[in-house]
């Protein structure tokens, strides 16, 4: 499997609300279920504020998308935890740094109590869709210094 930021770095996000239908797209091209060349969902969707509901339990080119619900027990912060320690690719959606509204990440890694968090710029006309964003979430004492929103990651099943 190539190297998650090498995934991210080829990807675009096409739309300024196609955020949601590209981090799916990144979850099937870190798994090997599409080209890099996919952008489906997004040319689908467009600039739909879908959201990950549409996409969540639910399988889609052999990857079946678990969307985490918090309301059963467990919080986004320890199930997050619990995946990575597992090896999943994990999505998740977080408040912005500035508080206004939310953004889809992949996470790219723990280190030092913060995860690193890769994901594309929302296209707005001048090809920031094709850069490569990076943020970092502190995560100590089972806290957050952003609130997660969403979680998903997604397993391969056959057909």
């Amino acid at each position: 499997m190539k190297p998650l930021r090498q995934i991210v770095d080829a990807h675009s996000q096409l739309y300024r609300l196609s955020c949601s239908p590209s981090l799916i797209e990144l979850l099937l091209k870190a798994h090997g279920l599409v080209s890099q060349d996919f952008y489906e969902l997004q040319n689908q969707y467009q600039n739909e504020n879908v959201g990950l509901t549409c996409f969540g339990n639910r399988k889609m080119q052999g990857l079946y998308i678990h969307c985490h619900d918090e309301s059963k027990g467990q919080s986004f912060l320890d199930r997050l935890q619990e995946l990575l320690k597992e090896g999943h690719t994990v999505a998740l959606y977080c408040v912005n740094p500035d508080g206004h509204g939310c953004h889809g990440w992949l996470v790219d890694g723990v280190r030092g109590g913060r995860l690193y968090l890769l994901s594309k710029g929302s296209e707005l006309g001048n090809g920031e869709g094709h850069q490569t964003v990076e943020s970092t979430l502190q995560v100590n004492s089972g806290k957050s210094d952003r609130r997660i929103t969403d979680l998903i990651y997604g397993t391969i099943q056959d057909e």
